[in-house]
């Protein structure tokens, strides 16, 4: 079926199109919409839409036109669519053809250009509604109409009929005398039809309705027994049931009464949809025969039916009351009558015993008719019912609301003040309606303007929601939440509704909130300050004591007492970045960085652990992504250890990898309004931003789903077990996630058990194009077209290889075997160079290249080590094979790059494996190239101890001042150049004792004032220079800071920049002691055969280390030998519990420790059993191995009791 049209008429295209199109989107859906360039063509095209027989409830119809005006055309169009609604646009508001259009053309309302969207989609969607609605209330007044015409045309053919049989019955009087009789019958009939008609219209109340009804049918039948029962939804069962409404005579008592569908006479009238007259009733066995029916002689029941139109599954038309919707929903599912009408309640009346009558043909008809006239009053009334109870709920939503809603007309007047409104400003409802809202709640001169500046927005059609103060009646100004919105009816402007929320309470919460926020902060300060303290001396003299003889167990002891130290640092530093955090006040640097040096060097810091672990790290950048960035390098650097660190300690094998990507952004830095790091290379470009995707991969434990929600939660691990078997403070994820997300990205995670887990996170950084890295992702000259053989078991670092010799313009064949790589020699395959990695389950890497080198293949092979591997070294002896360049895992581009570039220009590279640095290099020169009288201020005994004997180490002497006005004294005494000041002293602090220096000597005549202090908060710096101080240094001293501090306060004209120390320069107390760290590392050995059971030239190499201590000698033995047969234990429980893990970790450490002592066959049997269990799975020979290596170490065992008692 064709829709509905909608004709808009207008001679401009363009305003014609727009209007068709705004029109479309709101109403294409239900209506055809039509469009006219013309009068006279919108003419033509109403003639053949209604020659379609399609319905046009709206035109729309532009005034200034060429030939016929818009009032023209919408009088002619009313001529022969009078119902159509017309609306009028006109350009400006032209009030003789908006009133011509009223009055010839029944105008329902004009609309200036431009319009206001908004109210064009109401007005023409509530001209719609109302034609819609008008048309069905036309079509029951034709209804009614036609019901009054047929009874007219029935009166006016029984007349006929009565003249008739007048004339047939002049000859028989009895006749005549019955047709009389049944005439003055039918006219009665008629005429009680009739008054019913004019006594039903205006009968709006149900309960007053109903009472009408049964007294007016009881009147037009002679009796004075009847009901009215009426269909409801069970509340129960939700099922639809009939209730009696009303009763009169022997009805009048069981109101209330039920019935189901069929059960009695008026259910079989709800089931049938047709009257029923009974009068027999002692074939009735259903529960419906009751007393009633004694009383009675014939009972008649007639159906009242209604056309039920409404589509009930739009929520936008369906009754908003629960009750009538659930009863009219009962209608899809009840019988209708022939008509299609469903019955809704059933009408009865009944003759006494008294009565001898029943019902005949005319009575039955005569209460048909009636019941349709009834079912048409109670359709009006269950109308009316439904505004009446809208209007009621919406009243009492007002009235009942917590929040303040005030109404207000056009003009601003206030119309309705609810309770709520009354206790927010003071104003009864009284003394507040009929007044201005903003004169009486807005008048201060603060907020009046901005309250005038809401209501005009509110009027042009805006909804406002602000947070804002309003004035209460006694003249104070509260916080206040405003909403203000427009009130429409029929596309009637009525005016506005503001609803007010009291806010007071939350906005001294925030405030004091924000206190107490300032309070911590400033509260943890203070504690970072006295913990840091304590904790400076602990750690700086443990630094100075490891530079001096100590006997193994005494260094072990000394560093761990500096280890835990550290770890307690660190558990500090995360509860204050959280501070920060929660306090928001977390500061970003903004400055141009490598990316590249970022990543490796949070890999570095990372490489021993997962060295110790057996585990392969990694990294891929992706050759989109910018070499260099503008910003946080730091915090940047702090989110990848803190990744990186969690994905080490929860991985027990595998591998960690970490790939970063960039999309480029058009948008500015969502970070903060900061400038860029570097000028933009054309003068009015933005600087480019991209936003950089980190992913961190591990192969370790995994997350359960079930505990994925903690991660982010502070002082929150997975679980309790969690913290008890890999510790940490619960902080640094959730400080990694607002790290990222303060630079303008976020961080989620996916993971699954027992697989691994990838951490994701994002910032927003400023790419810098101003500096390349061209030779890490372009190709190369020297490189072009060289054939590389890439052999790693790894398949992360074998793809991140190919790929990176690929972008260099290398043509890359990988292999995880090394037989593959043999078998393509073999084949005759050629290649320019080989990357062979160390360590690989099938052959390791220099028993790969003796076998290349045993095929005379020539070409230079680079070997692919971990961190610490001297074992290399040994094998390179024992087999004579040379390897062009050695590389240290994770592999980085530019060495890679360079070592690449360097064999091709046959230049040799040497093996430098990379060794730890010493934690504190001291410079004993130092006080005698740059001498310096340096003051100490410092009220901490131990504080003082450390920094004097740091300075005594650098070859300094210096004074001691407890407090800031004995500095003073001391600077009266005697000048000084250099003041190392405390921050926080008794009497007078630092920078009180700074200001006061700076006001007695100012200029070059001060001294330098360095700080010093464990205050570790935002502004800290800033605070010390603003005092006058020249330079800060944190606490725990490191040393190189304050040798840079000390070098650029020398005041001489001779000032060099800092002594940069190589190892060779350490002290020689370094290399006096050992750590127990040592017997961990891996250095696994090759098979030696039937010769000496320990090799000489490592035990020689160890008591070198040992500074020819043998006493320390015999130490690490005995210890050895204690330590031993724990392992052996282990080894043996694992293979019997057929735990690999286990296994593989007790195989490791004792390889370690044999290699110390140059136990070759044993540690090389450690390493075999290391090998196997790393796949998870022990072999079937595993304990008979264990066995063997039992037996190797008693070898080992004797051997070494032998060396101890010779020393």
């Amino acid at each position: 079926m064709s829709k509905p049209a909608i004709l808009c008429v207008d001679d401009e295209k363009i305003v014609l199109n727009s209007l068709k199109e705004q029109l479309r989107r709101e109403f294409g859906r239900e209506y055809d919409l039509e469009t006219a360039e013309s009068g006279d063509e919108a003419l033509e095209i109403l003639e053949e839409l209604l020659e379609e027989g399609l319905e046009i409830p709206v035109i729309i119809s532009d005034q200034i036109m060429p030939g016929m005006k818009g009032n023209q055309l919408l009088k002619e169009v009313h001529t022969f669519l009078p119902r159509t609604l017309k609306i009028l646009l006109t350009g400006q508001a032209d009030a003789a053809a908006v009133g011509d259009a009223l009055n010839e053309a029944n105008l329902y309302r004009y609309i200036t250009k431009p319009w206001d969207q908004t109210d064009l989609v109401l007005t023409v969607s509530e001209a719609a509604r109302s034609y819609f609605q008008d048309k069905q209330l036309a079509e029951k007044n034709e209804e009614l109409a036609q019901l009054n015409a047929t009874l007219e045309e029935q009166v006016k053919q029984r007349t006929a009929e009565l003249q008739a049989t007048n004339s047939l019955l002049k000859q028989e009087n009895i006749e005549r005398s019955r047709a009389e009789k049944t005439l003055l019958r039918q006219k009665e009939y008629l005429s009680a039809l009739h008054d019913t008609t004019l006594g039903l219209i205006g009968r709006l109340d149900l309960n007053e309705l109903l009472e009408d009804l049964i007294t007016r049918a009881a009147q037009l039948l002679g009796t004075q027994h009847g009901y009215i029962y009426l269909v409801e939804v069970d509340q129960d069962s939700g099922e639809p049931i009939l209730e009696r409404k009303l009763g009169i005579g022997v009805f009048a008592n069981l109101i209330g009464f039920r019935l189901n569908m069929g059960e009695g006479l008026a259910g079989k009238v709800w089931q049938t949809g047709q009257p029923q007259v009974v009068d027999n009733y002692d074939a009735w066995a259903d529960r419906a025969k009751n007393f009633e029916y004694n009383l009675i002689s014939t009972l008649l029941g007639v159906p009242l039916v209604q056309n039920v139109n409404i589509d009930l599954t739009d929520s936008q038309t369906a009754p908003w009351n629960i009750n009538l919707n659930s009863a009219l929903k009962t209608h899809n599912h009840q019988p209708r009558t022939d008509e299609g009408q469903v019955v809704v309640g059933v009408l009865g009346m009944a003759y006494g015993p008294e009565s001898d009558q029943t019902f005949d043909t005319d009575e039955i008809e005569l209460l048909s008719r009636f019941a349709q006239l009834a079912s048409i009053a109670l359709d009006n009334a269950r109308l009316y019912e439904l505004a009446r109870q809208e209007k009621e709920y919406f009243e009492a939503l007002v009235q009942h609301s917590p929040v303040a809603i005030v109404t207000t007309d056009i003009d601003h007047r206030i119309v309705s003040w609810n309770p709520a409104a009354e206790q927010l400003f003071g104003y009864t409802p009284n003394k507040a309606i009929g007044h201005n809202l903003d004169n009486l709640v807005a008048s201060s001169d603060l907020i009046h303007t901005e309250a005038q500046n809401i209501t005009q927005l509110t009027d042009e059609g805006d909804l406002v929601h602000v947070l804002t103060k309003r004035l209460h009646q006694d003249g104070r100004l509260m916080d206040v939440e405003l909403s203000s919105l427009p009130v429409s009816v029929g596309g009637e402007k009525l005016g506005n509704i503001i609803i007010y929320h009291d806010i007071t309470e939350l906005q001294r919460a925030r405030k004091e909130a924000e206190a107490a926020n300032e309070a911590k902060s400033s509260f943890l300060a203070t504690m970072s300050h006295e913990i840091r303290t304590p904790m400076n001396g602990v750690i700086g003299m443990t630094s100075l004591l490891l530079n001096t003889q100590l006997t193994a167990e005494q260094r072990d002891y000394t560093e761990t007492i500096r280890n835990s130290g550290n770890a307690l640092l660190t558990i500090i530093n995360d509860i204050l970045d959280f501070s920060k955090i929660e306090a928001g006040k977390i500061e970003l640097e903004h400055r141009p960085f490598d990316l590249r040096e970022c990543l490796e060097g949070a890999l570095d810091l990372l490489a021993t652990k997962a060295l110790e672990k057996g585990l392969d790290l990694a990294y891929h950048i992706d050759a989109q992504t910018p070499e260099v960035i503008g910003g946080d390098v730091t915090r940047l650097r702090q989110i990848l250890i803190n990744l990186l660190n969690n994905a080490v300690k929860f991985t027990h094998s595998g591998e960690i990898v970490v790939s970063v990507e960039s999309r480029l952004l058009n948008s500015a830095l969502v970070t903060k309004n900061l400038p860029p790091a570097l000028p933009p290379s054309e003068p009015n470009a933005p600087p480019a931003v991209c936003e950089l995707h980190f992913a961190v991969r591990d192969t370790g434990i995994g997350i359960p789903q079930n505990r994925m929600h903690r991660l982010f939660q502070a002082f929150s691990q997975v679980d309790a077990s969690t913290t008890r078997r890999y510790g940490g403070t619960g902080l640094g994820l959730i400080i990694s996630k607002h790290l990222s997300e303060v630079m303008g990205g976020t961080m989620w995670v996916e993971s699954e058990v027992g697989k691994g887990t990838v951490f994701h996170f994002t910032i927003q950084a400023e790419s810098i194009p101003n500096v390349t890295y061209s030779h890490l992702h372009e190709i190369q000259p020297k490189l072009k077209g060289k054939r590389v053989l890439i052999v790693d078991d790894n398949t992360t670092n074998r793809r991140i290889l190919e790929l990176q010799t690929q972008s260099w313009g290398m043509i890359p064949q990988t292999t995880a075997f090394p037989s593959e790589a043999l078998e393509w020699l073999r084949a005759g395959d050629i290649f320019d160079i080989a990357l062979l990695d160390m360590q690989m389950p099938e052959m390791d890497g220099v028993t790969l290249a003796v076998e290349i080198h045993r095929l005379e293949q020539k070409f230079p092979q680079v070997m692919l080590t971990s961190l610490g591997q001297h074992e290399v070294s040994d094998r390179l002896e024992e087999t004579g094979v040379e390897f062009a360049a050695f590389l240290n895992k994770p592999i980085k581009p530019s060495q890679l790059f360079d070592a690449l570039v360097t064999i091709f220009s046959d230049r040799p590279i040497p093996f430098r494996p990379r060794e730890k640095t010493p934690d504190v290099l001291f410079d004993p020169s130092m006080g005698r190239r740059l001498p310096l009288r340096i003051l100490l201020a410092e009220d901490h005994p131990t504080n003082q101890k450390l920094a004097l004997r740091i300075l005594e180490q650098l070859g300094y002497r210096a004074d001691v001042a407890a407090n800031g006005l004995e500095t003073l004294e001391a600077l009266e005494r005697q000048p000084y150049d250099i003041i190392l000041m405390d921050m926080q002293m008794p009497e007078m602090d630092g920078l009180e004792a700074t200001r006061s220096i700076r006001s007695h000597w100012p200029g070059d005549a001060g001294p330098h004032i360095i700080a010093m202090t464990a205050n570790a908060m935002q502004g800290d710096r800033e605070r010390c220079l603003a005092a006058g101080m020249n330079d800060y240094v944190s606490k725990p001293i490191r040393v190189d800071e304050l040798v840079r501090a000390l070098t650029e306060g020398h005041r001489s004209s001779s000032v060099k920049p800092p002594l940069e120390m190589t190892q060779k320069e350490t002290l020689p107390s370094e290399t006096n002691g050992v750590s127990n760290a040592l017997w961990d590392e891996v250095a696994p050995s090759a098979l030696v055969g039937d010769i000496t059971v320990l090799d000489q030239a490592a035990l020689s190499m160890l008591l070198d280390l040992l500074g020819g201590e043998k006493a320390l000698l015999v130490e690490l033995i005995d210890s050895f030998l204690e330590e031993a047969p724990l392992l052996l234990l282990k080894l043996n429980q694992a293979s019997q519990q057929d735990n690999a893990a286990g296994l593989r970790m007790a195989a490791h450490t004792l390889k370690s420790s044999c290699n110390d002592f140059g136990a070759k066959a044993l540690a090389q049997m450690c390493q075999a059993m290391e090998t196997m269990a790393k796949d998870g799975v022990l072999a079937p020979d595993t304990k008979s191995k264990v066995a063997q290596i039992e037996t190797e170490y008693q070898n080992v065992k004797t051997a070494l009791e032998k060396m101890r008692d010779d020393e």
